[in-house]
This record gives structure tokens, C-alpha cells and sequence, in this order.
């Protein structure tokens, strides 16, 4: 089974110039649980590519028991750094669709056309779709 995880492309607050990205625990805690289950998991993102962890939420995360696990990932900071295209994305292929908190999903996957198709079609076929903190606000657009 494969699993979409769909991250913001921002990485700077837009008129504050201050770093941010996708929230570190509301990603890395799922992705490990996923990953031990065995599922193939993808990213993706508005302009593919590299994405950004907000660094406070990498401090806040310094207590927390994956921590050191977490700096070890190469993989998952191999996926980080190669996210797929949201408009290469076919949501056919995908059993579930992830899309964690954090401040900059606010900025470029808040009514955003492509996210709407892919998230269209999960819902046309049933499927699962998990959003975290804020990025409930998408589906009141």
C-alpha cells in the first residue's frame, strides 16, 4: 500500500522573512509509524523539490524519544530534499494521503487548485486522507 504525504514548499513566513516549513513531530512521528507498517510512502509538494522543517518545531522536538533518531534518517532526509511535483501526482496510485501541521501549509496548500484535485479524487474513491492541526482550514475554502 502506498501512502501520499503532501508538505508545503514554503520556507520563509511571507512579509516576515523568518524561517518555517512543515511541523518535524506532526511528520516524523506518523512517517515512523507508517514506515514500520511497511508502507511505500511518497512525498510531494506545490513545487516539488526540497521542503523545509520549521525550526522550531526541530527544537521542540529535542525531548522526544525519535529525536535521535530522527537526525540519523538519511532516507527520510533524502525525501525531504526530492519531493514529486503535486502536479505530477496521480492519486490513483495511492491507498492514503497525508498532509501534516505546521505554518507554511497555510501559505501555498490553503486553496490551492492542485491539492483540491488530488484530494477530489480521494474523496470521489473513499479514501483515507488524515490532515493535522490547521490544515483542516483547507477543506473550508
Amino acid at each position: 500500500m502506498k501512502i501520499l504525504i503532501i508538505l508545503s514548499s514554503v520556507s520563509r513566513f511571507p512579509k516576515l522573512n523568518k524561517p518555517t516549513g512543515s511541523w518535524l513531530e506532526e511528520l516524523y512521528i506518523p512517517f515512523t509509524a507508517f514506515r514500520e507498517a511497511g508502507l511505500s510512502i511518497d512525498f510531494t509538494s506545490p513545487q516539488g523539490g526540497e521542503v523545509s522543517i520549521d525550526p522550531v518545531s526541530i527544537e521542540m522536538f529535542k525531548s522526544h524519544a525519535l529525536f535521535d533518531v530522527y537526525k540519523s534518517d538519511l532516507k527520510f532526509d533524502g525525501q525531504l530534499q526530492s519531493t514529486i511535483p503535486l502536479n505530477q501526482i496521480d492519486a490513483g496510485e495511492y491507498a492514503a494521503v497525508f498532509i501534516p501541521g505546521g505554518y507554511a501549509p497555510l501559505f501555498d496548500l490553503y486553496k490551492n487548485a492542485e491539492l483540491d484535485s488530488v484530494l477530489e479524487k480521494f474523496i470521489e474513491k473513499i479514501k483515507l486522507f488524515q490532515q493535522f492541526a490547521m490544515q483542516g482550514a483547507h477543506l473550508f475554502h
